[in-house]
This record gives C-alpha cells, structure tokens and sequence, in this order.
C-alpha cells in the first residue's frame, strides 16, 4: 500500500513538474495579450485626441508646431522624452503680453515624425537652430521641460549668440541618473511600447499634473503611442544627458541660463543637477514649492508667473 502511494505521488509530482513550464509559458502569453489589448483599447480611445497644427521642414525633417498667443518676444517650448507639445497646454492659458509661444514636437517624436530619417539626438542643436531662423525668429528664448531643457542647453550654448535667453525646467546633467544606457536598449522600443496604456498613462500623468489631471489630456498622451518612433526615439534622445554633462559648464553669458525645480518633483531629484549649479555658481536657480517634474502642469499659473518675472528682469 505505501508502495502504491509513494509511485502514484512520484507519478503526480513528475506530471506536475512537467507542466510548469507549459504554464509559465501560456501566463506570459495571456500577459502580453492583455497588454496588447489595453494598449490597442488605448489607442481607439484615443485617436480623435490626435491634433494637427503646422509643420515646418528643417535639414531633411518635419517639425510639428504650434502657435499660441502674438508679440515681439518669441518663446520657443521644447518638451522632454514620451512627452509632447501638449504639455504646455495649461501653462499657455496664462499669456504673458507681447509674448508669442511657438510649442514643438521634437523631431521623430509625436506629429514630428519624417519616414526613414534617424533620431537626431547629436544634431537637434543645428535643428532648433535652424527651425527658428526658418520663422524668421530675432533672438529667441528657448524654454524646456526635462530632456527639453537639455535640448535648450545644448542649442544655447552652440548658438549663444542667436539665443537670448535659456530656461531650464527640471532637467538632469548626471549620466548615473540613468544608471543603465537606455538609449543603446532602443531596439527594444516595439515591445516596450506595448506596456504604454490607459492605466499607466493615468497613473504618471496623475503625479505629474495633480490637481490639472484631465482624462483629455491621458487620451492626448496616448494618442502619441501609436507609433513605435515616438518611443523609440524619446529613448534615444536620453543620449542628451551624458552629452550635456560633458559641457556642463556655461562657457559664456551665464546671465542668460536660469534653472527652475519643482521641490516635489518625484523623477529628477537636487542630486542629479548639482554638478551643473556647483560649475556655475552664478548660475539663476529657482525653486518652485510643492511643483511637481512638469511645474507648468502641475503649477501653470504661478509657473507663467514666475517664467514672465525672468524674462521680464532680465530683458531690462
């Protein structure tokens, strides 16, 4: 009888251990059709989110832009990674006067999209440059959020001359933020993509915007996802940070940089730009209270209020 037990429980464990692989298996598959299926869900949603304002050719690509507001002063707004030109959308509610906001989707990202060209991420300097010369822009102010506010960096410091001012709005100059290479991992963009649907979105977007969170504005976001480039290439463009880390000091007019933090701000910690307030000690630094990594989302009113006050002051 125990004989009997023994061989029927070495029968069972063996069918058992047979089995777990084939489970294992058929639990990845059932992950990945749901998450296909959010990400599919999310894209039908969305699609009368997608928004088209103008576009402009620049060196071989298509920058998508818009215009909000009219003056002599012209403010450029650049974006960060998985991020658009819509992110500027509540801050753009509160118009400074003679002020024209030209938003941009950066090229290969969100409507900004040329078939069969490269991310640009070792030239997109040339391509802002370039971009406002095409509008006919005298001396600009480039403002960007995050990876957008390297964007500016790099452009300003090339083009010194060019730009009036540059604002940067919480941005990372330490490569060890990303402590691993993400940008050399782009290939795995058309799998990472899948994992980009409406309760991710939601919950990022809720502690980036607060109390501004909107649904439009989550069908907004996804609505970008549709295509594998957009993610692609906000990955590559992450090769920005070890180049403005490189350069992370201001060679010239160090006047005309200023830095604005959101001391709630949960993705780019003080850690990450210290290095770029101790090379420039002289350097204009604000902090915003309780603004989270998009201030301009979370904070848009006092965020145009503080933007105005420094190109007010040091256009004087």
């Amino acid at each position: 009888m125990a004989k009997c037990y023994f061989v029927d429980l070495l029968k069972s464990s063996n069918k058992l251990w047979f089995n777990l692989p084939v489970f294992g298996f058929l639990t990845v598959i059932l992950v990945l059709i749901i998450l296909l299926s959010l990400h599919l869900i999310g894209q039908i949603l969305a699609s009368r989110s997608v928004t088209l304002y103008k576009k402009k050719e620049v060196l071989g690509y298509i920058i998508h832009y818009k215009s909000t507001g009219q003056g002599d002063r012209k403010v450029v707004l650049i974006h960060g990674a998985f991020s658009n030109l819509h992110c500027w959308d509540k801050f753009l509610k509160f118009l400074s006067p003679n002020t024209e906001y030209i938003s941009i989707d950066l090229p290969q990202m969100a409507e900004s999209i040329s078939t069969n060209k490269p991310t640009p991420a070792d030239s997109i300097e040339e391509i802002i440059f370039e971009f406002c010369k095409s509008l006919e822009l005298q001396n600009p102010v480039l403002v960007g959020c995050s990876l957008g506010g390297l964007v500016a960096y790099l452009s300003s410091v090339k083009y010194s001359a060019y730009f009036s001012q540059c604002v940067i709005v919480s941005s990372p100059f330490n490569s060890r933020f990303l402590l691993l290479p993400i940008y050399k991992a782009s290939f795995l963009a058309p799998i990472l993509n899948l994992f980009v649907n409406p309760v991710i979105v939601s919950m990022v977007y809720f502690r980036i915007a607060r109390s501004g969170f909107s649904w439009a504005h989550v069908l907004i976001i996804l609505s970008k996802f549709r295509r594998v480039e957009h993610f692609k290439s906000s990955m590559i463009y992450l090769k920005l940070i070890p180049r403005a880390e490189a350069l992370v000091t201001i060679p010239t007019k160090v006047e005309s940089f200023h830095f604005i933090w959101g001391n709630k701000d949960h993705l780019i910690k003080k850690a990450s730009f210290k290095n770029f307030l101790e090379q420039n000690t002289s350097l204009d630094y604000l902090e915003m209270p309780d603004a989270t990594h998009h201030p301009m989302e979370s904070h848009p009113q006092i965020f145009a209020k503080t933007l105005q006050q420094i190109l007010d002051t040091t256009s004087r």
